[in-house]
């Protein structure tokens, strides 16, 4: 695992401690840019947030960062173009890797006025408790996984100084046990998680996750059952409810306590857990910013044309792409918070045979190279 800067000691127990490195653009996004800024964040446990000794914290630290990541990790995080300028980047995401044993990859799309608050809240709690599952090996992971998620809305929901009442944010981890060659999918909202297999000349994707869409019938049953509403203001489907002031076009999500409580909204996640195949090259994970304006198969098409050793490469071509075509869709008018997570699947040692060549800036800690980020 790679930290920059700090002493051998300290990023020896910095990977013991999981915690991890998150990146966040804070400048309008710009084709062709890289200004990615790092924050070097503590774990949090649930148990610190249900007992009140964790405080939000949206205060953002600079390090340099492409440099410090090993060559089959990729990453973008753009603010969009807002009409509101003071408007901040509400998507966050994380990586933990702990070579020979497990990847964890999230990403978290916030929304409302205090939505990047959320979102980097629900990044340092929720990151460590799910990766947590793969612990005790004979637990039910998908139980587990399911009473994080359940448990860090109650935790939202129970400290209004959290700012999750009118707002909240997606949140969709997959972790990649190394050693059983095996997936754990988990999701709330419309992050897509994709897998990039290779095919002759290319990539084939294949979501992972499916976008939790108050129009689908098993989500408008639910929200009908729990008093609220769902209906169609133009552009998309919106759950709602007379004198409830939230009006969302997601039926699941993290925060959004109002929406939880009067209108249907889940925390429940969906999640899953898959073999890797012989033929599974690469995990994707986007925002929205990435998928309203492209399919999973056209992002892949994109990343096809780099080679496993140019992950941050090719992760910030996705992310620029999707940002110029926003500008093209909107006449440059409008352009979302744009994220995107590129991790091969190979092992770090894999990695760094074929990529030797690019490895000479990262020194490794431990049994092997990566990055937490």
């Amino acid at each position: 695992v790679l930290a920059p800067a700090l002493p051998r000691t300290r990023r020896s127990r910095f990977v013991v401690m999981g915690g991890c490195w998150s990146f966040r653009e804070q400048r309008p996004a710009v084709p062709g840019t890289a200004c990615e800024k790092s924050l070097r964040l503590q774990p949090v446990s649930l148990a610190s947030m249900l007992d009140g000794s964790c405080e939000p914290n949206s205060e953002k630290m600079c390090y340099p960062s492409a440099a410090q990541a090993p060559a089959h990790l990729g990453f973008a995080c753009r603010r969009g173009l807002k009409a509101e300028c003071w408007a901040q980047n509400q998507d966050s995401w994380c990586a933990q890797l702990v070579p020979h044993n497990f990847t964890a990859l999230g990403v978290f799309d916030g929304h409302g006025h205090t939505g990047h608050i959320v979102s980097d809240l629900v990044k340092r709690a929720l990151m460590t408790e799910v990766a947590a599952s793969l612990r005790p090996r004979n637990a039910d992971q998908e139980m587990i996984v399911r009473r994080s998620y359940n448990n860090l809305q109650h935790a939202l929901r129970s400290n209004p100084r959290f700012g999750a009442s009118l707002s909240g944010t997606t949140a969709t981890v997959v972790v990649h046990d190394v050693q059983r060659q095996s997936l754990l999918v988990s999701h709330v909202g419309d992050s897509k998680a994709v897998l990039l297999s290779r095919k002759k000349n290319g990539f084939m994707a294949q979501e992972l996750t499916q976008d939790h869409r108050p129009e689908m019938i098993r989500e408008r049953l639910r929200i009908a059952r729990l008093g609220g509403d769902v209906v169609f203001d133009g552009r998309c489907h919106r759950v709602v409810k007379p004198g409830v002031p939230s009006a969302l076009n997601m039926s699941r999500s993290l925060g959004d306590v109002e929406a939880h409580e009067l209108c249907g909204v889940s925390s429940d996640p969906d999640v899953q857990v898959r073999a890797v195949r012989p033929q599974d090259a690469a995990l994707l994970l986007a925002s929205d910013g990435v998928w309203d304006v492209m399919s999973p198969q056209e992002a892949a098409d994109i990343l096809s044309r780099f080679p496993p050793n140019q992950a941050m490469k090719a992760a910030r071509e996705l992310a620029d792409t999707a940002v110029a075509r926003w500008l093209v869709l909107t006449d440059g008018t409008e352009a979302d918070d744009v994220t995107v997570l590129l991790t091969w699947l190979s092992s770090p040692s894999s990695c760094a045979d074929s990529d030797a060549s690019t490895q000479s800036d990262i020194s490794p800690i431990s049994t092997g190279s990566g990055s937490a980020a």
